[in-house]
């Protein structure tokens, strides 16, 4: 009988451990799935404002693969890392909006550093600091940090966890690999429109298959946002 309650109780040990999710808690892979959802969310954001304000359907894409805009992924994640741990709404909005407007600035210094180009220029908006972000914007950011950490997160993060083991583990690190790739020749691809914007010939096989298969006028196409600086 003794044995009997043993084996049973190991039985319940390993329902449990398999019955855990792959991404319980905010693991690697919760983080992860919540950037890719990020990625998405901004895509629509930002096709949904340009619609608003034109009237027209134009994609803003951040990557050349897939509607995605890895900066809102970025910041997305970013915010769980650093807020999940806030309890009060009011230091939720406040220390996201630090970030958000911190994030914002940031990347558009690094897009104009290392690829010579800005998506963005915000010198004519009101509170605007230094063209690349405004304290409007950074006040959205801080509003977007209340709502994703108290209303979407949760229910998002449920949706996560209830994709199978078998399903999960898998398809999460093909969709690691892919971003990774994605990320890798979209800046690639930056890098030589930047070059040929300068007038710098193809010097390596990489060069020429980038202006193959990506030459200015399909880059216009993906990034049609962007602006050469000075």
């Amino acid at each position: 009988m003794e044995n009997e309650d043993i084996k049973n109780n190991n039985s319940l040990v390993l329902v449990d451990k398999k019955e855990e999710s792959f991404a319980k808690g905010n693991n690697f892979y919760k983080i992860f799935w919540v950037f890719m959802f990020g990625c998405f969310f901004g895509y629509v954001y930002e096709v949904a404002l340009h619609f608003v304000k034109f009237g027209e359907f134009v994609e803003r894409k951040g990557v050349i693969y897939g509607p995605l805009n890895p900066v809102y992924g970025f910041a997305i994640a970013l915010m769980i890392i650093i807020l999940e741990n806030v309890k009060k709404t009011r230091n939720v909005f406040l220390i996201g909006t630090v970030l958000g407007g911190a994030f914002e600035y940031l990347c558009s210094l690094f897009q104009e550093k290392v690829f010579g180009s800005i998506s963005w220029d915000y010198s004519n908006h009101f509170l605007n600091i230094n063209g690349r972000t405004t304290i409007p914007f950074a006040i959205v950011w801080g509003i977007l940090c209340v709502l994703m950490i108290k209303i979407v997160l949760p229910y998002l993060s449920k949706l996560i966890e209830k994709v199978p083991n078998k399903v999960g583990y898998p398809l999460t690190w093909v969709m690691v690999i892919f971003m990774v790739y994605n990320l890798s020749i979209s800046s690639l691809a930056a890098n030589r429109n930047l070059e040929r914007h300068k007038g710098i010939p193809a010097n390596s096989e990489i060069d020429r298959v980038l202006d193959k298969h990506f030459p200015d006028e399909k880059m216009r196409e993906i990034y049609d946002n962007f602006e050469f600086t000075n």
